[in-house]
């Protein structure tokens, strides 16, 4: 079905556990298994009388479609979709392992180097399928990377929730202010100033991931629990870079290659065209399939 709504039943097809996995501010996620299959899937059901911003029939639609668009190993599928007098309700991949936020969030050891590399690698290769085909996802955080377990045990991570994707224009730059203000590029919270945003405003918000994998949940801007917007506003970069000299290593921090930081510090730079794109992080010597993919975590 791809995407397209059914008005059959979801349960004649879908049996829905009572088991919560995710609640946000337009719906909740459960668990369910194909009737004809017995295969796990998630089961998100959005509210059609929600009063958030934007988010209708109409908006779910369109997240619906952009998510049929995409064709990655690291994009969760929609299965299947069906409405009911409350309900938009998706079927989606099923990932057991939780998000990648509570991953690094967890408190105890540092993140395996390996690990932080072959995570990047799969984050950088979901939003490169989107931007390939012009989607900008404005949304990129370890939140919405779900991790799912191989028959082998391997990870991998997926990205979700297109809630605020949208279309690139070709020759425009937008102007919406919309995302996770705490992975939000400067070019977007100076907003409504300057010229607007394009795709770097994703390779951003990797970078911020990135140096939260390596710093063990730390993010690089947040101080005294608010954002730091001085330091945000310059960049990494205009901030000095950082590095892992043994006086300024941070407690529970991984010990990357120089090369690692150095690639987090261009995608951390103010200036949006100097950012690499996705397609160029996939061909950076730190990242490639060889190096990164065929060491699955």
């Amino acid at each position: 079905m791809g995407g397209k709504i059914s008005y059959g039943r979801l349960e004649d097809q879908v049996f829905v556990e009572n088991m919560k996995l995710g609640e946000g501010a337009f719906g909740v996620v459960y668990r369910g298994k194909m009737k004809d299959t017995n295969q796990y899937v998630a089961v998100k059901k959005l509210s059609k009388h929600c009063s958030g911003a934007g988010r209708n029939r109409e908006s779910y639609e369109k997240e619906m479609e952009l998510m049929r668009r995409v064709k990655s190993e690291y994009v969760v599928s929609l299965h299947a979709a069906f409405e009911d007098a409350g309900n938009i309700q998706l079927v989606l991949d099923y990932c057991e392992g939780g998000d990648l936020g509570d991953k690094i969030r967890h408190k105890g050891k540092s993140m395996d180097t390996r690990k932080i590399q072959c995570y990047t690698h799969q984050i950088v290769s979901a939003i490169g399928a989107l931007h390939a085909i012009s989607i900008i996802h404005r949304d990129v955080k370890p939140d919405n990377f779900l991790l799912s377990t191989g028959p082998n045990g391997e990870s991998t991570l997926k990205l979700a929730d297109f809630g605020v994707a949208e279309v690139m224009p070709s020759q425009e730059l937008l102007k919406v202010k919309c995302g996770t203000p705490a992975f939000m590029a400067p070019e977007q919270h100076i907003l409504p100033n300057g010229d607007g945003y394009g795709f770097p405003v994703d390779i951003w918000a990797i970078g911020v991931t990135l140096y939260m994998l390596i710093h063990n949940g730390q993010h690089p801007f947040i101080k005294n629990g608010g954002l730091d917007m001085p330091k945000l506003n310059k960049g990494m970069q205009g901030n000095g870079s950082f590095s892992f000299s043994p006086a300024k290593i941070l407690k529970g921090s991984c010990l990357v290659p120089d090369i690692a930081q150095q690639l987090c510090n261009e995608m951390l730079t103010d200036k949006p065209k100097k950012r690499p794109t996705a397609e160029e992080l996939l061909r950076h010597r730190w990242l490639r399939l060889d190096s990164a993919a065929s060491h699955k975590p």
